[in-house]
């Protein structure tokens, strides 16, 4: 032992030595740390740090237990040791539970466990500075070695170490306890009640699970506690159970509630009576420094706020400060109730934390205090209203019927549950509704109390309701209310402590179910429904001990059913059960289905049957082997939704292997079941000459395992049994079915179920279809048995017609039609005149003569002594019949059928079929189709019986070889010549088959196959079929296989055809790819589930088999495969599309490819569209309405799904355009809180939120009439008076005087004025009198007790309401523009002599096309305003109207203001100098209707915003390109409001390199000389003869004055045929004399209107100014400079250098040929261009130049013009700051120009300038 261990005794340690304790970079044993190395700790927040051991302590010989973690996190320590949980608190390892959880490492919670006893151990902690935790085994956990207390995590112990005691934890004193009430819904109608097996009190407890646990074990033990069971069983009359009369709606708030923030809720219904608040807290600790956990407090406060009043401190046993006080470490709940009924709504409650936080109190705690827990949230509050309010009547009783009369509205209607306190001597019983009588005194003989349905509905004052107790009372008063009693509902109430569970529980309930009537009793017997096994004794049931499935019904030995149903009770009996829902008007089918349109006595037959017991063996869990029985068929099933009643009554047949029929105007119930006889005989003499057809089933694709589904009622879940075919699966492997079955609790009846599917498939293997006389078709059903006698299968004939009968020696003796008659025993069967078959045996053949001599005489069955018949309506066999026979002789011609016994060979029996169909056709013929039966298949089921075949056939001779293989023609006309190679799928596997068919040899359903594969040994087979597949064939893929192949026939007797049949075939393998997906690729939707696919699987067509392994289909959204959405791989050909369509998809594309099972798809897919409906509107017609209890419901039925809509999931209700909310069921109700009619809308939402249409429905009120009231102005008074009304039986105490608007109808909605005794009221027309709007007033007489009687109003024809007139509108209002502004001016109003003072005047503007006002935007007492235009609209409108001194409006006046568009600048031009265009124009005007314009907006090329390059105030700018080319410049005026304009434009050519700029530009206005052209639509067309027009063209001898030649006439120029020329001609006069420029001109043809070919010519020339002899220029008389001799530049030539010139002339020719071209110019540019040039340097500036005239600057080059001078002051020191040019911007400019400096003060300074000087 190293010093640095301090080794304690006694008392215990912590860890033991391999504990691994986590260190910053992984682990070490704790047995390993010393002193003063670095351990992982963690703070209160959970954030890992690194600490210092401070010393490490051993302990040896203390107690050790393991502790094991989810995750297979463990460690052995002592029980006291401390560990992070669940609660953020630290607490002893050894107190954890199942439901604790620990911290890691990683801060996640470790769910304990368990935990083992491992003995005495050595065991080491730590002391760790700071925090004093580490983390141990990945698990956090404390040292508690704070300061000198304890060390060691409670180490306990000795002096040296370990501290002195062991940290103690207070009880946990707070326990939630709360209770939660669960109503279920057991089953609609009265049931029998819940399943009671007896044996002790309150047995039947066993028969309720609370998540699948009974409340009682079978010993009379509970499971849990405090549970509270209530029953109804479903009468009409039922109790109300306890504590379910009010409602509880629980609302989730989940937050945490700090001291600075409370949390609040709002309740806005104003039903709710009362609210219960649940406080709760995750734990309420606090930890000290000794390591002990105590109690701790927490004070809350509630508030109150009422209908937006202030809050206000809720007080609870007098007062306001509630304290949580205690200790527990686990979570805990506390409730709080307060009463809000007779509240103002909304109401909203706060709940504040009055305590300091937890982080306040762990920051601020002293050395004493580790850890403090005492958080808690608001979890949730409940809203309980109260299910009705007593209403009080009185009543009369005769009989049964009690009429009850209220004196105020009752609202109730037909079928509403009422619970009744009856009282018939005055008194006042307390109400109750407990069904039981109340205390009365003796002289009460009324009606005992309890729950009843109201019959009918007189009036709104008046209903009645059935008692059960037949009386007469004359009067008696009562109390009333409705009743949450459900009425035929079963119900089971619930009341369990919460405590026990972490939600609601899943229930569950064992239930003797629905009482159905049954067969009544007589004087044959008493059906008696067996409920237990001592029960069957009594009933003389043999065994009854051996009977477990109880619940049918007993009928006696003798009994004979009458058709009399007894009174309703429980039985499982299936038939019976069908009857009940057929009938039942209720759950039913009964408002559709009487008891008279069914044949009682089927369902009679089918119980029977379904009661008889049948026996079987069962191996228990013991191993031992007993004898169980149980009824053939049992229902015990529950209904939980709404299906197709075709559904239902097909699946309640399936439990008793029936079938509904309907037939003779009734339905009635066919079953299969043992003992029928046959019904009817066919052979080829009583059927078409095609004879019978037939088809069987493979025995390799028929089903040998089946696993049948059912209920286990012990496990209260689905269970299965499986069923197996042994013999089957040997030969051709495990082929599997599921059977799901209906209303099967008894593993043995579903093991007869699944026996019976097996059976039945290896028995009706064959189906035979023919067609028969009208006879025979007529007499046959579908489920009767029938004979078939057909030579084609036995080999002989044994049928035929009778041709003569006989009676010899008391014998019947019939002559045949067939001459081959064997001398052999056998029966004889005959069909007898009334369509029964009679069989007897034979009791010898005269084979030449063709007699048959039978025992006795051929006879019928008639009505047995009883009176029963044999047959049902049905058809099928009488249960009662007690069987009674006549001689009676057959038809001469009727059919005759033999069956022989004897050796293998001479037996010949006729097959036995059951009928599936029969169908008339139209020639009096009907269609048979029939499945082979196997009478002996009911005995192989009950019974395990082995299954007998009929011996059918003699056709045993040897039989010849086939002829030949078979050949197999393809759809597509290919010939497929057998044997052939496919592929199949075996587990998974694509595997090679070798199919090998012949063609068959008559008579022969036997042959052998010889085979073998490349020679190798063979292999025989036998086969009854004419094909056989070669499964799993190996094929060598290198070299291929060859088969080699033999058939010989086999008779039936064995025999083997002499030759055989032979030929060979090579096998190959394939590799292609799957084809397409078939074309009937479609969706369809599923109105509930989404969007449905379907295909037709793709099948292996022969030769390529390509498709035989398809693994599936690959489904994407979308109409392009590649790019579309994968929605998934299938292996069905029905998918349900797992996501639903959004609300805005009308519609979806899906693409569909197939995959092999080698990854490879189709090449091609196929794809589908799904259009997606709206939901439909709501019909109109079915929406109803209901007042009752104070609200209205509507009901309306739910829309028809149409094609191609999703399932209604909810509705929305609107008032109007205001919602009342949504509802999911088609009923919704709303407050009455209206007194009009109202416009209700009803749309309907689907289940992916599309919504349909609205359906709107006006709902009525009925209003009450009003009296006479009339009224005068008297000043500033009202005066209301009347004339005192007709008293009734009370007198007149007052009058009750109330005031409206002129909207409000109802008294009620109206304010108190007064009350007053007199005739007439006088009151003060105050602010409240609005102009121009009716005030409604109502008076109402009030007697003694204060009752109201007619209300009379005011507002009805006659009886007007008052009105105030309102203020006249103003007149003379004018709005102009002046400046920026609009001025607006009226006369001043004068008011009206019913009219107040005018106070002031409210001035509204607002768009131009506004009809009325909104807000004001000013109110002031003059006549005129003022207001700058801030607006772009180029119209608004003025409303002005007068205010009087109660601020009442008067009517408005209006003017329209408008402001006209900024016109657009003139003479806008261009100048382009090198990479500048300079642009100027002319100001845009300013008409009296414009605002001014503020400046000019410049766009290139177009308009857009992004296009903007400036504004510009002025009429000059300049903009530089970067680039050259042709710009359009925009300029567009900006009025003071920021409207734009209209635009002017121009274009501008910016040519390269950079030193040429543009210095003019013209675009032609095409004002030049003109020939043989016209200018029309904007642009010149050459060339035209001008002078032709439409008419002259037309009627050239101008004698035509019948035609007017529409819109052309004798003005409009006829253009063809053309003149072969023309030309245009232009003078451009540049203002200034030019030395040298380049000049270029542009012609813009239209090509859309040029026809033809037309050569254009164009030149250019200059000229100088003429000039006289002093260079002057010549003027001529309007002043203007007049141009000397142009000097053309050539032909051909658009871009020339001229010199020394003035004016320039561009002509272009135009030259046609043929009289048939035209041109059109639509524009034409001239430019001029010049170089640039740039002048820089620098000067010296003096003060006094800057103060004088400044410093003048010389160019150094000489400029045609300057466009820019630049100036940079040299010196960053210079006291000069601003450097300005004076420039004089003349024509060749050549003075240069001046220069001045100034400083900041604007004084002038010295300074040194740069300069540079930009023009051409």
């Amino acid at each position: 032992m190293t010093r640095d261990l301090i080794q304690g005794s006694g008392g215990g340690g912590c860890f033991i030595g391999d504990t691994h304790v986590s260190v910053p970079k992984g682990y070490k044993k704790i047995k390993d740390i010393r002193k003063g190395d670095i351990v992982l700790s963690f703070d209160d927040k959970g954030v890992i740090h690194e600490s210092k051991v401070i010393e490490v302590f051993i302990h040896e010989n203390e107690e050790v237990w393991e502790y094991n973690f989810w995750g297979g996190f463990s460690f052995l320590a002592t029980p006291n040791h401390w560990i992070l949980n669940q609660f953020n608190a630290f607490v002893g390892v050894g107190t954890l539970e199942k439901d604790d959880c620990a911290v890691n490492q990683n801060n996640h919670l470790v769910p304990f466990n368990s935990k083992k006893k491992i003995g005495l151990k050595t065991v080491y902690n730590l002391n760790v500075e700071n925090k004093h935790t580490f983390i141990a085994n990945n698990i956090r956990v404390h040292n508690a070695g704070l300061g000198s207390g304890i060390r060691g995590a409670g180490g306990g112990g000795g002096s040296k170490g370990g501290g002195g005691r062991t940290p103690t934890t207070a009880k946990d004193s707070l326990n939630s306890r709360s209770f939660a009430r669960i109503l279920d819904l057991v089953s609609e109608g009265e049931i029998e009640g819940l399943h009671d097996p007896g044996g002790f009190t309150n047995s039947w407890l066993q028969s309720v699970f609370v998540n699948n646990t009974p409340l009682k074990n079978s010993d009379g033990t509970n499971n849990f506690l405090d549970v509270e069971v209530q029953r109804a069983n479903g009468t009409a009359i039922q109790p109300v159970l306890n504590g379910f009369n009010t409602t509880s709606t629980a609302k989730g708030v989940g937050i945490t509630c700090f001291k600075a923030a409370p949390v609040s809720f709002t309740i806005t219904d104003p039903t709710v009576t009362s609210v219960i608040i649940d406080i709760r807290f995750a734990a309420l600790q606090k930890v000290n420094k000794d390591g002990d956990t105590l109690g701790s407090q927490v004070d809350i406060k509630f508030s109150k706020q009422v209908s937006g009043s202030s809050m206000q401190d809720l007080s609870i046993n007098g007062s306001t400060t509630q304290t949580v006080k205690g200790r527990t470490g686990d979570a805990y709940t506390k409730q709080y109730s307060f009463d809000i009924s007779g509240n103002s709504f909304p109401v909203t409650f706060q709940v504040s934390r009055l305590t300091d936080d937890d982080s306040t109190i762990n920051a601020n705690s002293s050395d004493e205090l580790i850890n403090h827990t005492s958080g808690f949230v608001v979890a949730s509050y409940q809203m309980i209203k109260n299910f009705d309010n007593p209403i009080s009547g009185t009543y009369t009783q005769s009989g049964n019927t009690i009429t009850v009369n209220t004196a105020e509205d009752h609202t109730k209607i037909v079928g509403d549950s009422l619970g009744f306190d009856f009282l018939n001597d005055g008194s006042n019983n307390q109400f109750g509704f407990s069904g039981n009588n109340q205390t009365k005194n003796n002289s009460y003989t009324g009606p005992s109390n309890g729950n009843f349905t109201v019959a009918t509905v007189i009036n709104s004052n008046a209903f009645t309701v059935q008692h059960t107790e037949s009386k007469n009372v004359v009067n008696g008063s009562c109390t009333f209310s409705r009743v949450l009693n459900y009425p035929n509902s079963a119900l089971v109430g619930l009341k369990i402590d919460a405590e026990q569970f972490n939600s609601i529980p899943k229930r569950a309930y064992l239930i003797n179910g629905i009482k159905v009537r049954i067969p009544a009793a007589n004087s044959t017997g008493t059906p008696v429904v067996v409920r237990n096994a001592s029960q069957a004794a009594s009933l003389g049931i043999a065994n009854a001990s051996q009977i477990k499935s109880f619940g049918f019904i007993h009928y006696p030995n003798g009994y004979i059913f009458n058709g009399q149903l007894t009174a309703a009770q429980y039985t499982n009996d299936p038939a019976f059960c069908l009857l009940d829902l057929l009938t039942s008007e209720r759950y039913g089918t009964g408002q559709f289905i009487k008891l008279s349109n069914l044949d009682i006595y089927s369902f009679y037959a089918i119980s029977k049957y379904s009661s008889e017991l049948v026996s079987f063996k069962d191996r228990r869990n013991t191993g031992q082997v007993e004898t169980i029985k149980e009824p053939r068929f049992s229902l015990n099933c529950v209904l939980r939704k709404r299906q197709d009643a075709f559904k239902v009554i097909n699946s309640l047949c399936s439990v008793f292997r029936g079938m509904p029929l309907y037939t003779a105007g009734s339905i009635t119930l066919i079953q299969d079941k043992n003992g029928l006889d046959p019904s009817f005989l066919f052979n080829k003499t009583n059927v078409t000459k095609e004879g019978f057809n037939y088809s069987g089933v493979s025995r390799k694709t028929r089903a040998n395992v089946v696993v049948v589904k059912y209920f286990d009622n012990e496990l209260r879940d689905s269970a299965y049994e499986e069923v197996l075919d042994q013999n089957e699966i040997d030969k051709y492997g495990a082929i599997s079915k599921n059977i799901d079955s209906f209303g099967v609790t008894s593993r043995t009846q579903a093991r007869r179920l699944g026996k019976w599917f097996l059976t039945t498939l290896a028995t009706e293997t064959e189906t035979v279809s023919f067609t028969t006389t009208l006879e025979a078709g007529a007499l046959c059903r579908p489920g009767m048995l029938i004979e078939i006698q057909d030579e084609v299968k036995s080999g002989v004939r044994r049928a035929g017609k009778i041709f003569n009968l006989q009676t010899v020696g008391g014998n019947h003796v019939i002559t045949t039609d067939q001459s081959n008659l064997p001398n052999l025993n056998g029966n004889l069967s005959v069909i007898m005149p009334n369509g029964q078959v009679s069989k007897k045996t034979v009791q010898s053949i005269d084979v030449v003569n063709k007699k048959i001599t039978i025992n006795g005489k051929f006879q019928i069955k008639i009505n047995d002594s009883n009176g029963n018949s044999p047959f049902l309506e049905s058809l099928q066999e009488n249960p009662d019949y007690i069987p009674t026979f006549q001689d009676t002789n057959p038809n001469l011609g009727s059919t005759w059928v033999l069956e022989t016994t004897g050796t293998s060979s001479q037996t010949i029996l006729s097959q036995q079929y059951k009928v599936v169909s029969v169908e008339e056709g139209d020639d009096y013929t009907f269609s048979i189709s029939a499945v082979s039966h196997n009478e002996s298949k009911y005995a192989a089921v009950e019974q395990l019986e082995t299954l007998v075949h009929r011996d059918l056939t003699n056709l045993d001779e040897t039989p010849s070889a086939p002829e030949r293989f078979a050949v197999a023609s393809l759809s597509d006309g290919t010939t497929v010549n057998y044997p052939i190679e496919s592929l199949y799928k075996y587990r998974d596997q694509i595997k090679v088959r070798v199919i090998v068919q012949w063609k068959p040899v008559e008579g022969i359903s036997k042959y052998e196959l010889i085979y073998n594969q490349d020679n190798k040994s063979e292999i025989v087979v036998t086969t009854q079929s004419p094909s056989f597949d070669i499964d799993d064939v190996n094929v060598n893929t290198a070299t291929s296989s060859i088969f080699n192949f033999q058939v010989r026939s086999v008779s039936a007797s064995g025999k083997k055809s002499a030759d055989t049949l032979s030929t060979s075939l090579i096998v190959q393998g394939k590799n292609t790819l799957p084809s397409q997906v078939s074309p009937d690729f479609s969706g369809e939707i599923d109105s509930n589930l989404g969007i449905r696919l379907s295909w037709t699987p793709l099948e292996a067509v022969p030769p390529s088999f390509s498709d035989l392994d398809i693994r599936g289909y690959i489904v994407k959204e979308g109409s392009n495969y590649d790019t579309g959405t994968l929605i998934g791989e299938f292996d069905t050909t029905n998918v349900l599309v797992p996501t639903l369509p959004s609300k805005n998809d009308n519609a979806k594309v899906y693409s569909i490819k197939a995959v092999d099972s080698d990854g490879n798809v189709s090449a091609d897919a196929r794809t589908t569209s799904i259009s997606i409906n709206n939901p439909s509107s709501v019909d109109i017609n079915t929406i109803s309405q209901e007042y009752k209890d104070d609200n209205l419901i509507l009901n309306w039925t739910e829309p028809t799904i149409g094609t191609n809509q999703f399932a209604i999931k909810e509705y929305e209700i609107f008032d109007d355009a205001t919602s009342l909310g949504r509802v999911s069921s088609t009923t919704f109700t709303l407050p009455v809180n209206f007194n009009s009619d109202r416009n209700i809308k009803i749309k309907a939402f689907d289940i992916l939120g599309k919504e349909g249409s609205f359906t709107e429905k006006t709902i009525s009120f009925t209003k009450t009439e009003a009296p006479n009231i009339n009224f005068s102005f008297e000043g500033t008074k009202l005066r209301l008076f009347w004339t005192e009304p007709t008293q009734g039986n009370t007198k007149i105490k007052e009058y009750e005087i109330r005031r409206s608007n002129n909207s409000i109808t109802n008294i009620n909605q109206a304010t108190l004025v007064d009350k007053i005794n007199s005739d007439s009221y006088l009151l003060d027309i105050d602010s409240t009198f609005v102009v121009g709007t009716a005030v409604r007033f109502f008076v109402v007489a009030l007697d003694a007790n204060g009752f109201r009687g007619d209300v009379g109003r005011t507002g009805i024809s006659n009886y007007p309401d008052p009105v105030l007139a309102a203020p006249p509108a103003p007149q003379n209002l004018t709005a102009i523009i002046k400046s920026d502004s609009a001025f607006v001016s009226w006369d001043a109003v004068s008011p009206l002599n019913n009219g107040l003072p005018i106070n002031d005047y409210k001035i509204y503007r607002e768009s131009g096309t506004a009809t009325t006002a909104g807000i004001a935007d000013f109110q002031q007492n003059g006549t005129q305003i003022t207001e700058r235009v801030l607006w772009t609209d180029l119209q608004q409108k003025y409303f002005v109207r007068a205010v009087d001194t109660n601020g009442n409006l008067g009517a408005l006046t209006e003017v329209l203001f408008t402001v006209a568009s900024p016109s657009a600048v003139t003479n806008l031009r261009n100048e382009v100098i090198d990479n500048n265009v300079l642009l100027r124009w002319t100001e845009s005007s300013v008409a009296s209707n414009q605002l001014p314009i503020i400046h000019y907006n410049i766009y290139r090329n177009t308009t857009a915003s992004e296009n903007l390059v400036g504004q510009k105030q002025g009429t000059f700018t300049t903009v530089f390109e970067q680039v050259g080319g042709d710009f359009t410049y925009i300029l567009l005026p900006v009025n003071s409001a920021g409207l734009e304009g209209s635009q002017a434009s121009t274009l501008a050519r910016v040519n390269q390199p950079p030193d040429f700029v543009l210095t003019d530009e013209v675009d032609s206005t095409f004002s030049g000389t003109i020939v043989n052209g016209f200018l029309s639509d904007g642009g010149l067309f050459f060339n035209v003869n001008t002078t032709r027009t439409w008419k002259e063209h037309f009627d050239p001898n101008n004698n035509d004055t019948s035609r007017t030649f529409g819109v052309y006439g004798a003005t409009t120029v006829y253009a063809l045929p053309t003149e072969n020329s023309g030309s245009y001609e232009e003078v451009i006069d540049t203002g200034a004399d030019i030395a040298s420029t380049r000049i270029e001109a542009t012609l813009g043809l239209d090509s859309n209107e040029t026809i033809g070919s037309t050569t254009v010519t164009p030149e250019i020339f200059t000229a100088p100014a003429l000039k006289d002899g002093n260079g002057n220029n010549i003027l001529d008389g309007n002043g203007n400079a007049q141009p000397d001799t142009f000097t053309g530049k050539g032909q051909g030539n658009t871009n020339v250098l001229g010199t020394n010139f003035r004016y320039i002339k561009v002509k272009f020719d135009f030259i046609g040929v043929d009289n048939n071209d035209l041109v059109k110019v639509q524009s034409l540019k001239i430019k001029t261009f010049l170089k640039r040039k740039t002048d820089q340097g620098s000067t010296t500036v003096s003060a006094s130049d800057s103060q004088g005239t400044g410093k003048q600057v010389n160019f150094t080059e000489t400029f045609v013009d300057v466009d820019a001078i630049s100036l940079t002051i040299r010196g960053s020191s210079s006291s000069a700051k601003y450097a300005i040019y004076d420039f004089v911007d003349t024509a060749n400019p050549q003075n240069g120009f001046k220069v001045f400096l100034f400083d900041n003060n604007g004084v002038g300074v010295a300074g040194t300038v740069d300069f540079t000087v930009r023009g051409v």
